[in-house]
């Protein structure tokens, strides 16, 4: 009875996590596409132009709604994670301010992917390849 309790617990933990993480990154990506000034000033320190911008804001917007999925959280969560190492990388180069929150996001999607492998990765009875056709 334990053992199901710590399950419970665990799976109510990360459902928690994965809608937290969809607000932010939803209301982050909604941010970035419709151009509020806050979005749009890295993105010219950085100099690789507003379709950058654009792009990222897809990304982030498309990242929330995969997590809130069940098949492809693992996706959402990692495509998410490698915007967040682009922002910690960009927070250590050229724009101001600290790259603590990007930091702090990448450990958390990267906790998701991992929590959420086995729903993509199968592991093939008969040989070590790892079959995504779930």
């Amino acid at each position: 009875m334990r053992c199901r309790n710590i399950n419970m617990g665990r799976m109510l933990f990360f459902r928690t996590i994965r809608a937290i993480l969809s607000f932010v990154f939803f209301a982050a990506g909604i941010a970035k596409l419709v151009g509020l000034p806050l979005a749009v000033i890295p993105f010219d320190v950085i100099g690789a132009g507003q379709w950058f911008r654009y792009l990222t804001g897809l990304i982030e917007f498309g990242g929330a709604l995969l997590l809130l999925t069940s098949r492809f959280v693992g996706v959402g969560g990692l495509m998410l994670a490698v915007t967040m190492i682009g922002a910690v990388a960009a927070h250590l180069t050229v724009v101001p301010g600290t790259p603590l929150p990007a930091a702090v996001f990448l450990v958390v999607n990267l906790s998701i992917v991992w929590n959420y492998r086995t729903r993509f990765f199968k592991k093939s009875r008969g040989s070590q390849v790892f079959d995504a056709t779930i």
